[in-house]
């Protein structure tokens, strides 16, 4: 930045300083008080940098060293060691304007639009799309899937319009109708992304941050809709306090929305992020164990038993009991809890 960008203003700031005047009254003669609006730099990714902290030191510095209109359009996930940047001290002179894209009302319809497209080019120009027609029921699941991000449309279509593949196979594979061959990696720039995000998160806690993320994949399912993962909820089950499993969830806020309210439920950014931490073959070391979740929801429950409440306890011990449908590692508690409240 300082080499690219500061220098070569400085260099050119004394003819631009007397060009810049008699131009500023042209273009307000032509245009206006607005037509002047400066130069535009575009920084993309930037959470994709080694440094982004030192590369927004830099940014700041230079609003404030350089006298010439300059704005700054910088896109990158949320993460939160760029947002405390950005809330530095360093930036207090300059003027901030954060734009959330999942604000969009138009989003959806415009990542329906994306695939339709591609599909439409792949079945008039792929060797093999003849027969390729995906109906809008399955280009609805895949943009309810995306979640509203392009991330996700994106990288299924670059899997799906590869030459040496069959559109249609290929699409069967996305959406799980049949497996994909030895060493075929369909999700592979999603998996990369998720596994740079859970490498790059404390280490020290990675049962907790499992136990939390293996509930969070219960609770999606529709025999555990009773189940809200919110931050309460999550507290008492881990048997933590509030504040302890939000700084948990600090490196995963591009993942996941927090809740001003403790009682209401973490929304997913990525629904395809349980998928991947679901399947072994994808995730690897960060795989969710269930059976973890299972035992901290039904100790929670066992808990419950020692209180003064026995109608909710009862409807909570009940509810549990539907852990017996899935992983039995610790469906022995949860009937013990049952059948001791029935008695």
């Amino acid at each position: 930045m300082e080499e690219l960008v500061i220098k070569p203003l400085h260099y050119r700031q004394l003819i631009l300083y007397f060009m810049s005047k008699w131009h500023f009254l042209f273009q307000w003669y032509i245009g206006g008080p607005h037509a002047y609006n400066g130069r535009l730099i575009v920084i993309d990714g930037l959470d994709d940098c080694s440094n982004p902290e030192v590369l927004l030191q830099i940014i700041a510095s230079a609003c404030s060293r350089i006298p010439l209109p300059l704005r700054f359009l910088i896109a990158s996930r949320p993460e939160i060691h760029i947002q405390r940047a950005f809330g530095s001290e360093a930036f207090k002179p300059t003027r901030i304007k954060q734009i959330n894209l999942l604000d969009d009302p138009d989003v959806n319809a415009e990542i329906w639009r994306y695939p339709s497209q591609e599909f439409e080019k792949i079945h008039s120009n792929h060797r093999f799309g003849a027969d390729f027609r995906p109906t809008e029921e399955i280009i609805t699941n895949l943009v309810e899937k995306s979640s509203e991000q392009f991330i996700y449309p994106s990288t299924i279509i670059k899997y799906i319009q590869h030459p040496r593949g069959r559109p249609n196979k290929r699409l069967e594979v996305i959406l799980g109708i049949s497996s994909p061959r030895v060493n075929d990696r369909p999700f592979e720039q999603l998996d990369a992304l998720y596994t740079h995000i859970f490498s790059s998160a404390n280490g020290a806690h990675n049962d907790s941050i499992k136990s939390i993320f293996g509930i969070m994949s219960l609770a999606s399912q529709p025999q555990y809709s009773y189940i809200e993962p919110s931050l309460e909820f999550l507290a008492l089950a881990l048997d933590l306090e509030t504040h302890e499993i939000i700084l948990l969830l600090d490196d995963f806020v591009s993942l996941v929305a927090l809740p001003q309210d403790p009682v209401e439920p973490i929304r997913l950014y990525h629904a395809s992020l349980l998928d991947f931490l679901r399947d072994p073959e994808r995730s690897g070391r960060f795989t969710l164990d269930l059976s973890v979740a299972h035992e901290a929801v039904a100790t929670y429950c066992s808990r419950l038993l020692d209180e003064d409440n026995p109608g909710e306890r009862f409807s909570i011990c009940v509810q549990t009991n539907l852990f017996t449908n899935g992983d039995r590692s610790f469906s022995h508690l949860s009937l013990f809890a049952f059948e001791f409240q029935r008695s």
